[in-house]
């Protein structure tokens, strides 16, 4: 059975003067990562329940480039800045379950199937197209 919420639409519209936003629905919520510039409250990571209601909000400390979110509600935030690339989990309670990083990878995306989470992304290479 679907659920209607009335007040996406707003909330959309609100995300358009924002950059880098995403929405996902998991664990019976909506979750919300939106980098806010004006006013400057930088990047945000929220939980809202089906009537609208914020639940939490928190700062995730990255850039964020994709957001997955699995059936249980927990969140995983993908990113990088500074040659460096991130994987930060939070639980459905908002709270930073781990953070893991390695550099001179793009990720670009993910899914997670069971309990397993797979990211994907891309390697710059610095040599001429015939030598790799």
């Amino acid at each position: 059975m679907a659920t209607s919420v009335p007040w996406i639409t707003l909330r959309s519209i609100l995300l358009l003067i924002t950059q880098n936003q995403f929405l996902q629905y998991g664990g019976d919520h909506l979750y919300v990562y939106s980098h806010i510039n004006k006013p400057s409250l930088g990047p945000r990571l929220m939980k809202y329940d089906t009537l609208g209601n914020q639940k939490w909000s928190v700062t995730p400390g990255i850039f964020v480039s994709n957001m997955i979110v699995d059936e249980n509600g927990n969140i995983y935030l993908v990113g990088g800045t500074g040659g460096k690339c991130y994987v930060q989990k939070f639980n459905a309670e908002g709270n930073n379950v781990w953070f893991s990083y390695t550099e001179g990878v793009s990720y670009l995306g993910g899914m997670v199937h069971g309990d397993s989470l797979f990211v994907c992304g891309g390697v710059t290479i610095e040599k001429p197209f015939e030598q790799i």
